[in-house]
């Protein structure tokens, strides 16, 4: 897990430094390198949790209390 989350953030500021001062680019990568970003920073025990990704923006966290990620 350490090799892929080194690899993953080596990528997120390859892009980001690539797409540095072109305004489109940045827009369009937002979304993408926020995921990329959070699920760079989950630690091992999160792994199977793919609450990051399946779960829209929109819900309150009381609405995700009841939710268990296995």
């Amino acid at each position: 897990m350490r090799i892929l989350r080194s690899r993953l953030g080596r990528i997120i500021r390859e892009i980001r430094r690539k797409i540095e001062g072109q305004s489109a680019l940045e827009n369009a990568f937002t979304l993408l390198l926020g995921r990329a970003t959070q699920i760079r920073a989950q630690r091992q025990r999160q792994r199977g949790c793919s609450c990051i990704l399946s779960t829209p923006r929109t819900r309150s966290a009381s609405a995700m209390e009841g939710r268990q990620c296995t």
